[in-house]
């Protein structure tokens, strides 16, 4: 029998920059790695997942935590092509340390999918509990799942798709803004450029909502990819805590820029019962005018 898993990866640690190369290199095969010692250099931090439990053929769906845009997702889909070698052991290595880990080979070139939706709360943390009952932290089974699995199955791109979503994520919003500022960061473990989500409605509009109907209805407008752009720390330190007319030149560049945004943020306000300079002065503190 077919069987698939679900594994929970911190964004921040995935090794992008390894699976990428590794999709050019036919001869070279993507791999999980477990290390064992104090010094990590991995392709993923997840602790206590014992890989005797996978075999060939297995497919590992993988969901990314602590994204950019703070929407925890399921966007890869990856096949097992080997755990053990010739004489049934499993697959260990020392690196240049001396410390060992253990690992298996995955799917290469045409076996790695992007599982995408329109719809980013569709695979969030939230909706998998809600819709399809998966509470795991780390790993589970889901071969069962078949609501789950038959979603997955009618949502799969290639790896380019998201290889192209990544690259959105090395640029600051405001790059086209100000040009001035060079909108330093640095690179994450992961081997991207580091940004934060800034939430364009803030999140303490749905955290602090006692109605749990409005609530649910607001969790999907505050907590997609609209709402949540992509930005450098010094813009994102400033549009929280900036001169209130700096400030201002930024909710009206996001405003006017960013597809969707003000849509999405007038549907949020319909719900509150407000208008956008309501919601606007109450989140950032300001003396906002609609222009």
């Amino acid at each position: 029998m077919e069987r698939n898993w679900l594994y929970i990866f911190n964004y921040q640690n995935f090794d992008f920059k390894t699976l990428d190369n590794a999709l050019h290199i036919e001869e070279e095969k993507y791999c999980f790695k477990q290390y064992y010692g104090n010094k990590h250099k991995t392709l993923e931090q997840i602790k206590n997942v014992t890989y005797e439990s996978l075999e060939k053929d297995d497919i590992i769906y993988v969901r990314f935590k602590n994204m950019p845009d703070n929407i925890s997702r399921i966007v890869l889909k990856l096949i097992v092509e080997k755990v053990q070698d010739e004489d049934g052991n499993y697959l260990y290595e020392q690196d240049e340390d001396g410390y060992y880990h253990r690992y298996c080979l995955l799917g290469g070139r045409g076996k790695i999918k992007w599982i995408y939706n329109e719809d980013d709360y569709k695979y969030s943390t939230n909706n998998l509990q809600k819709t399809y009952s998966i509470t795991t932290n780390y790993k589970c089974e889901i071969t069962n799942n078949q609501k789950l699995l038959s979603d997955l199955s009618e949502n799969e791109y290639p790896y380019t798709e998201l290889k192209n979503k990544m690259i959105k994520l090395k640029t600051c919003t405001f790059m086209k803004e100000n040009k001035k500022r060079n909108h330093e960061t640095f690179i994450t473990a992961s081997g991207l450029p580091y940004r934060e989500g800034h939430h364009f409605v803030h999140q303490s509009i749905h955290r602090n909502c006692k109605d749990e109907k409005l609530k649910e209805k607001l969790s999907k407008l505050i907590y997609n990819e609209v709402n949540n752009i992509l930005i450098c720390p010094i813009c994102h330190s400033q549009i929280h805590n900036g001169e209130p007319k700096e400030i201002i030149k930024m909710i009206n560049f996001l405003l006017k820029n960013v597809v969707g945004l003000k849509e999405n943020t007038e549907k949020i306000c319909k719900l509150l019962n407000k208008n956008i300079e309501e919601l606007i002065n109450e989140m950032y503190k300001i003396e906002y005018k609609n222009k």
